[in-house]
């Protein structure tokens, strides 16, 4: 008689070692997997941040703006449209879509915290009273997130508008009467669907420059002669860089600096008009430029025309 002993004994193991070849692979399979299973409704796991692209600008200039949502998890995020805003009339352009952009700004007049913030009135950015085409946009309930995904939106302002309509060339009108941002200090807050705030600070102005007992001595004035004295007064929004003097055309040098509290130039401390300029003869008629340059780019040039003395 054959014996089946040997066969018998070879099937308890081999069901053994399929059965855990078969868990191995279900659990190979759920971890390779399990980023696509797993979904976080967690809102803490979304970072807001914005920049612009100036703290100064002068009147008529253009403000940039950049805001980012960024998942910090390496699996989705997914969150309903919860509209929790923080603060009320943030806007992410004329036809917003939340569930690709859940976030928005509003700029303010006047310097704002979260502590007062809700009192403050946003300046509308977007023309009032126009109809827009927009689509489908903005008709999700919920925002979601791919794992370590960032989201970034980017727009520029150099105003605001007010109710009304701007008669364009050649006829017809476009919603919205323009203002330019008038001299003064801003807030510009970021605003998500889920409470998160960012605040950021910027300045308008126009610089103002003025000079004061300019003066291109001769003889009386000591050594080193001639010299040149006087004071370049100015306020901006932005820090003094350099300045230049010229007498007659004739450049004196260019002084660089870096103090933001700087308000004037003692031109005595900083200038003497030796070579390559000009002998100052007592009497005669010189012109002096004086170039200011600003840090945010924005130049004021301003001349003297005096007697040497």
């Amino acid at each position: 008689m054959r014996s089946t002993s040997g066969a018998a004994g070879k099937g308890p193991s081999a069901l053994i070692f399929v059965a855990i070849l078969v868990a191995a692979s279900a659990l190979s399979f759920s971890v390779a997997m399990s980023p696509f299973i797993i979904v976080s409704h967690d809102p803490s796991a979304l970072r807001l941040t914005a920049s612009l692209n100036s703290t100064s600008i002068q009147r008529n200039g253009t403000l940039g703006v950049t805001v980012s949502e960024a998942s910090s998890l390496r699996v989705p995020v997914e969150l309903p449209l919860a509209r929790d805003w923080a603060v009320q009339n943030l806007t992410a352009g004329v036809c917003p879509d939340p569930a690709a952009y859940p976030f928005g700004v509003a700029v303010f007049q006047g310097v704002y915290g979260r502590g007062n913030a809700s009192s403050a009135v946003a300046l509308p950015l977007i023309p009032p009273g126009g109809l827009y085409m927009c689509g489908a946009a903005g008709r999700g309930d919920s925002a979601r997130f791919p794992p370590l995904a960032e989201v970034t939106l980017t727009d520029s302002f150099s105003g605001y508008f007010t109710s009304g309509y701007t008669e364009l060339p050649g006829g017809g009108a476009s919603p919205g009467v323009f203002h330019a941002f008038s001299p003064g200090r801003y807030t510009l807050v970021a605003g998500d669907e889920w409470g998160h705030l960012v605040f950021l600070y910027f300045q308008v102005g126009q610089v103002a420059a003025s000079l004061k007992e300019i003066v291109l001595c001769t003889l009386v004035c000591g050594y080193p002669l001639p010299n040149l004295s006087g004071t370049v007064s100015f306020q901006a929004p932005s820090p003094l860089h350099s300045l230049e003097v010229s007498i007659n055309g004739t450049s004196q040098g260019t002084v660089t600096y870096h103090d933001p509290a700087m308000a004037s130039v003692d031109l005595e401390t900083q200038y003497d008009s030796g070579p390559p300029a000009p002998p100052v003869v007592a009497h005669d008629r010189y012109v002096l430029s004086f170039v200011l340059v600003f840090d945010d780019g924005s130049t004021v040039t301003l001349t003297k025309a005096l007697v040497g003395g």
